[in-house]
């Protein structure tokens, strides 16, 4: 049985960055595969833009970061602040994560397919899903 999940992407930063790119993750569980779509609109050019989704390896509910995680009242919500709300980041979207070889052309749409067994009441549907900007 076919299940899908969809997420409203919007702008955590956008007031600092000077752009508020806006989008929607689709997680589709097929058999063991799942597929990851997310579009995107207006996202700032020349910055890299890391995808990936966030969770808690326990299970616990993942909820999207506010401005009330910026701990260090720097105006910004960084990655590190988010991950008590958000947990930490669970899939990388790309296949090398470790040579941060990121696009830093406009984010163009995505579609990806991984094998992914996962049971009835797992955790994908319970997990924050963030396209993460980081200016460079």
């Amino acid at each position: 049985m076919t299940k899908t999940y969809k997420a409203e992407i919007t702008s955590l930063n956008g007031d600092k960055i000077g752009t508020h790119p806006t989008g929607e993750a689709t997680f589709t569980i097929d058999g063991d595969t799942l597929t990851v779509e997310i579009t995107m609109d207006h996202t700032s050019p020349n910055t890299q833009h890391w995808m990936h989704f966030h969770g808690f390896p326990d299970g616990k509910d993942a909820k999207p970061a506010t401005a009330a995680q910026d701990i260090n009242h720097d105006g910004y919500v960084d990655l590190p602040e988010t991950e008590p709300v958000s947990g930490t980041t669970m899939v990388p979207f790309n296949d090398a994560p470790e040579k941060m070889d990121i696009p830093t052309d406009n984010l163009p749409n995505f579609r990806r397919g991984w094998p992914f067994p996962l049971q009835e009441g797992g955790s994908v549907g319970r997990n924050q899903q963030e396209v993460q900007g980081s200016l460079q």
